[in-house]
């Protein structure tokens, strides 16, 4: 009896890991495919509205990567309250409820509130919940680490399914068809406006939705439940910046979050993380936009953005191993000079022949680039403030990403974004 009763929780415990990823690719139709279905989402709102443009995409995306982050540090507190399969339940129909609704809008403000807003507060409370499961399953630190990479693995991997099914919506491959007057433009006609609400509607809704249900059915929830969070934030504080100084220097564990994200260090690596995400993320996001302007077809595109998916999910358990064997400052001050130099060699070749494949070769490293970073960094936190209140500023940490496609989206509106005017602030990272 004892032996079954082992072997069926360890059956239990890999169902919730199959459950986890599964619940994590699921979320990848929600953001992480941004890049790639822009130009779809925009040329579709323009039916309506013609004003519509790709500062407003940039809108979007701020909001969606916020409400992402907000969701994420909220999960804990819903998690505890609501219990977590009751909150997967709920995060997955509310994400999908969302993307669906947001098929049937007519105005971008309505698009923005569903999509940018609602859909992606959902993804991040999700996001967390496979993880926090699985690692009261897994309690040894070197067997979480490894778990811990294949969910997030599948959560990189995402946008590799999703890609390829909402390019359904250009099966013919055509080309953008620029307004009088616009050129280059990353707009399409009506042949394909006409069946993007129909590819949310038929393909990337009941793809997501069946994919969340499963996802959190099979997922067990864990035994037990701690609010890192409210715990972290009601202790005394005491400590100075000398003493947390002290802290790093000897590996031991931040006592609390306010201690941790009111240190010198802290908004050292969250400064150097806006301003080194500046470039990247511009790259990432407006990927395809940029793209079609110099005259790359949707379908290679499509390629790219899947390969691209591959090797940031290589690169992100690459470089997380790399800082085994080489201290941080010397991972991140490589990491932002191969950036600086992509940056500098893209606005160069702008106007050159054959920028086609030096766009795509540029944003296959900058993905790798971006993947390497963030883990750089988790990794690094964790290291410095320790495991419990490491992984909460983790999620404070996250909001950089934010603050990044705030300055963007606002240095649009002044002069029109390039990669050289982008690789000024990788400069200050550097």
């Amino acid at each position: 009896m004892c032996i079954r009763d082992s072997w069926m929780g360890f059956f239990r415990n890999i169902l919730t890991v199959i459950g986890g990823i599964i619940y994590l690719v699921s979320l990848g139709g929600c953001f992480l495919t941004w890049g790639n279905t822009a130009p779809y989402y925009i040329s579709w709102l323009r039916r309506n509205d013609m004003t519509i443009d790709y500062n407003d995409a940039n809108y979007l995306m701020t909001f969606s990567l916020f409400c992402f982050n907000l969701g994420s540090f909220l999960s804990t507190y819903m998690c505890k309250y609501f219990g977590y399969k009751f909150t997967s339940f709920a995060a997955a129909l509310g994400i999908t409820a969302c993307i669906f609704q947001s098929a049937n809008v007519e105005r971008y403000i309505s698009y923005l509130i569903c999509y940018g807003i609602f859909a992606s507060l959902c993804a991040g409370i999700a996001y967390m919940i496979p993880i926090s499961c699985v690692l009261e399953k897994f309690p040894i630190k070197r067997t979480q680490v490894i778990i811990t990479a294949l969910l997030l693995g599948g959560y990189n991997l995402s946008p590799a399914l999703f890609n390829f099914l909402t390019m359904t919506v250009n099966n013919d491959n055509l080309r953008p068809e620029c307004p009088e007057g616009v050129t280059p433009c990353a707009f399409f006609g009506p042949q394909v406006v006409a069946g993007v609400a129909d590819m949310v509607r038929n393909v990337l809704y009941p793809v997501m939705l069946v994919m969340g249900l499963l996802g959190a059915t099979m997922m067990e929830s864990p035994e037990k439940e701690v609010d890192t969070i409210g715990m972290t934030l009601t202790q005394n504080i005491t400590e100075t910046q000398e003493d947390l100084d002290q802290i790093a220097k000897q590996h031991i564990p931040c006592p609390n979050i306010t201690t941790g994200i009111g240190s010198n260090m802290f908004w050292r690596m969250l400064s150097a993380n806006i301003a080194g995400s500046l470039l990247p993320l511009y790259s990432v996001y407006s990927f395809k936009k940029l793209g079609l302007e110099i005259g790359v077809t949707d379908l290679d595109l499509t390629v790219t953005g899947v390969v691209g998916a591959l090797v940031t999910t290589i690169c992100v358990l690459f470089f997380k191993s790399l800082t085994i064997c080489l201290q941080f400052k010397t991972l991140a001050l490589i990491l932002y000079i191969i950036n600086l130099g992509l940056g500098l060699v893209t606005g160069y070749n702008q106007s050159s022949e054959g920028r086609s494949g030096i766009f795509r070769t540029v944003y296959l490293i900058q993905t790798a680039i971006q993947g390497g970073l963030n883990s750089v960094y988790i990794t690094e936190i964790l290291r410095i403030f320790g495991q419990k209140v490491g992984s909460n500023i983790v999620t404070i940490f996250n909001f950089s990403t934010s603050v990044a496609f705030v300055l963007v989206s606002l240095i649009n509106r002044i002069i029109p974004v390039s990669y050289t005017h982008l690789t000024l602030p990788t400069i200050y990272s550097v």
